[in-house]
């Protein structure tokens, strides 16, 4: 964990590159995510499935490594159950965002997609959203108290 955790100026910049590469390859992504049902969906992948597909290896990228940013930064700047607390948020966020990318691909490639298809996908999405806004305002707490420390 330590070799990794040295590294982390370079996992935050291929987080960045693949983060900023999702909307390179297919402005519409988040978009494709929040679908409201598989006629919107499919609208909305038009005809640019490889380069959604593309987008959505991106995404898969960029939720690993904010996954794994947000484990290091909670156990630098917290400890005991705050540390364990944010930990759990980050890799809970990092773990939705990637099962809704699977979905996501899966829709992509489905030659019958359902109602019910985009239904898992959003709401898999909503999960991802709760815990990714926790994980963040979690952060911020521990940020300011950190500094407020170290003054």
């Amino acid at each position: 964990m330590e070799l990794l955790a040295s590294k982390w100026k370079l996992i935050f910049l291929v987080g960045g590159v693949a983060g900023l590469a999702i909307f390179a390859f297919f402005l519409d992504y988040n978009t494709l995510q929040m679908s409201s049902d598989a006629k919107d969906f499919a609208s909305t992948l038009g005809d640019d499935e490889s380069l959604a597909l593309t987008a959505n290896i991106c995404d898969m990228i960029f939720a690993l490594s904010y996954g794994v940013l947000g484990v290091f930064a909670f156990n630098k700047l917290a400890s005991g159950g705050v540390a364990l607390l944010g930990t759990l948020l980050a890799i809970g966020a990092s773990l939705a965002d990637e099962i809704e990318n699977v979905l996501v691909f899966l829709n992509i490639k489905s030659d019958s997609l359902t109602n019910g298809d985009v239904d898992l996908m959003t709401t898999v999405g909503a999960i991802k959203w709760t815990l990714a806004a926790a994980a963040i305002l979690l952060l911020i707490v521990v940020a300011v108290r950190a500094r407020s420390r170290k003054e």
